[in-house]
């Protein structure tokens, strides 16, 4: 499941790169999915009462993760598109992946920003930028998740 969510993040980084945008499409494609391939994942549980704590706990967990990235984006600190899609990946992953996603995206967005800018304002002599395509950083923590789920 977690493949099928990196390739949304990586189509949502190159639309990002692009245009600055991620299409509400895309995101509400892989928001389906991911409701589809967690129906078949129901399917082999046998009581009713595991299905329904199943769909709650995932219910619950995209629900905490909503509400870190509406703060988030109510101080300004991720955009709109940026929140649907850190969203539509916690829908495929479980909610520790998700926040490490979400952190080591910040980190290494705040880390890339910071270079950005001072190189150039010293060596371009050009007025810093505020904002930063976010799509890129969160799909590159996303591949190396990916890449240590399938090795370790």
């Amino acid at each position: 499941m977690s493949v099928v969510a990196l390739f949304f993040s990586i189509v949502a980084a190159i639309q990002d790169y692009r245009t600055a945008k991620i299409k509400n499409g895309l995101i509400m494609i892989g928001m389906l999915f991911a409701v589809v391939l967690f129906c078949v994942s129901l399917q082999d549980k046998t009581a009713v009462l595991e299905i329904v704590f199943a769909i709650l706990e995932q219910m619950g967990n995209i629900f905490f993760l909503f509400m870190i990235l509406f703060a988030l984006y109510k101080v300004r600190a991720l955009g709109a598109g940026d929140c649907k899609l850190l969203l539509m990946i916690g829908m495929y992953l479980p909610i520790e992946k998700s926040l490490i996603i979400l952190v080591g995206s910040l980190i290494l967005a705040a880390f890339y920003g910071s270079i950005r800018n001072v190189v150039r304002m010293l060596f371009l002599k050009k007025p810093r930028l505020t904002g930063i395509r976010f799509a890129l950083p969160v799909a590159m923590v996303h591949t190396v998740v990916v890449i240590f789920e399938k090795v370790i």
